[in-house]
């Protein structure tokens, strides 16, 4: 207890010659948000920002008497517990590792921990080699070069992190000498206690990650059954196992939902992050969960096992990576274009004039010179069935809404037309859907029949019936269940 108080005196005195706050937890405010203002105040270019106490259960030793007498009536033994001790977070920014922390516990054996934030010593270091990058709070969505920003964060080994460790430990817990500590041999040694490390994808529109992660999200129902958990993690699952196997969507229906899958005292989780980033992120609180020793010395092996289980859970969601999603470009058919002080209307599938005009558009895909309205009206009526009251002017508005998507555009100098390579692709695909497949299978799904209905029928409708079954298939595939 005396080299206990002996701490908590140099703490206040070090804090006070230093004009540095000392600051007491709240129970409902996270410390981060807490020291948050004291770091924007802070100008110089390291050292110790602020200190925050706490009271926290640690482990310990308490001394007991023997349960019978002995010889010596002075004699006591040590015994490991958990108890509430006063802890002192120190918050200090680091030239190297940016904003940390140090926690140094009041009360034998007196253990510190030590946390950091990898992106912020990676950014340290782009920094320091003159790299542009653009780091937006936990994460990098844009760097000149991808490769060199790889291999800078490959450089963090655990040499560096015990030199940054030792650099605040020795400083700020002074509990014996440096003579004392030559003297004794005594030194820290450190271990993970908790790791985390992450894979991220960056997407270049965020309307393409949000589809996709709906689907991800749909597939992950099943992801914490114990065969697929030992492939991710690599080592098997019996039925004396200790710890979590779950797998839970934490936030669902809040604009950022988390996947979350527990394995013994680690977790994997997968979320959206800035709209365009998908990160997958593996969290380690005891590495003999994952078969590596806690030694620092261990960081290497330690990052490859997580790196491979990181690896085999996006392997196992390879087949959505690969699947097609809606990046909105449906929707941008239907909606208003703004252009200049104009409002052009969007193009309605259901309306069957437009649609007609769509249809007619490939049969002039061969013509150089373009089409005119005139001649685009009268292929409409004749092949199409449009009414012949279908005017001039309704014609040009139509081409209006189709020039404003891109479909068509108009011959330099002359009041004439030619069909996009977006345009033709995208009127193609328009009649197909509409005249061969929505109309067809939306009958399909509305009438009652058994499954061998269509043996006996003609060819067609087998045909639409095996793509009525192959729907099936692939809504059960993306995790949409059907009737």
């Amino acid at each position: 207890m005396a080299r206990t108080e002996r701490y908590r005196k140099w703490v206040y005195s070090f804090a006070q010659n230093r004009r540095i706050p000392v600051l007491s937890s709240c129970p409902n405010v996270r410390n981060e948000d807490l020291v948050e203002s004291h770091y924007r105040r802070f100008r110089g270019k390291q050292g110790v920002v602020c200190i925050l106490r706490t009271m926290e259960s640690c482990l310990t030793y308490v001394s007991r008497k023997p349960r019978f007498a002995t010889k010596d009536p002075k004699h006591r033994f040590l015994q490991t517990c958990r108890r509430r001790v006063q802890c002192f977070y120190f918050y200090v920014l680091d030239p190297e590792f940016g904003r940390c922390w140090v926690k140094v516990q009041t009360h034998v054996p007196f253990g510190v921990a030590v946390c950091f934030n990898g992106h912020q010593w990676l950014a340290k270091r782009m920094e320091g080699l003159s790299q542009r990058f653009d780091r937006r709070d936990n994460c990098f969505m844009n760097s000149e070069n991808w490769d060199k920003l790889q291999a800078e964060a490959d450089q963090l080994d655990a040499h560096a992190i015990r030199r940054f460790c030792d650099r605040w430990v020795y400083r700020l817990a002074p509990f014996f000498s440096s003579s004392q500590r030559q003297a004794g041999g005594l030194y820290y040694q450190y271990f993970f206690s908790q790791t985390e490390y992450c894979h991220n994808i960056i997407f270049k529109r965020s309307v393409s990650l949000t589809n996709l992660f709906d689907r991800i999200i749909d597939r992950s129902r099943s992801v914490g059954r114990p065969d697929l958990l030992t492939t991710f993690f690599g080592t098997r699952v019996y039925l004396s196992q200790s710890g979590k196997l779950q797998t839970k969507i934490i936030d669902r229906d809040k604009a950022h939902p988390v996947i979350k899958t527990w394995y013994k005292k680690g977790w994997i989780k997968q979320y959206e992050k800035e709209g365009r980033l998908l990160r997958t992120e593996c969290t380690v609180n005891n590495t003999y969960d994952v078969g590596v020793q806690k030694s620092l010395k261990n960081l290497l092996v330690l990052r490859q096992k997580m790196s491979d289980i990181n690896q085999r859970y996006l392997d196992w969601l390879n087949p959505i990576f690969l699947s097609l999603v809606e990046d909105g470009a449906l929707q941008s058919l239907s909606e208003t274009t703004v252009v200049g002080m104009r409002r052009i209307p969007g193009i309605k599938i259901e309306n069957r004039r437009l649609m007609a005009v769509v249809q007619s558009l490939p049969h002039f895909r061969n013509v150089p010179a373009g089409f005119t309205t005139q001649s685009l009206r009268e292929h409409a009526v004749a092949a199409h069935r449009v009414q012949k009251e279908y005017t001039l002017s309704q014609v040009r508005y139509d081409v209006g809404k189709l020039r404003a998507k891109g479909l068509i555009e108009r011959v330099p100098g002359q009041h004439r037309y030619r069909l996009t390579c977006v345009g033709l692709n995208t009127c193609a695909l328009l009649t197909k859907l509409r005249s061969y497949f929505f109309g067809p299978l939306l009958s399909l799904a509305r009438r009652s029949r058994p499954d061998n209905m269509f043996e006996t029928t003609s060819t067609i409708n087998r045909c639409y019936w095996t793509i009525d079954r192959a729907l099936k298939t692939l809504m059960l595939e993306v995790g949409i269940s059907s009737v």
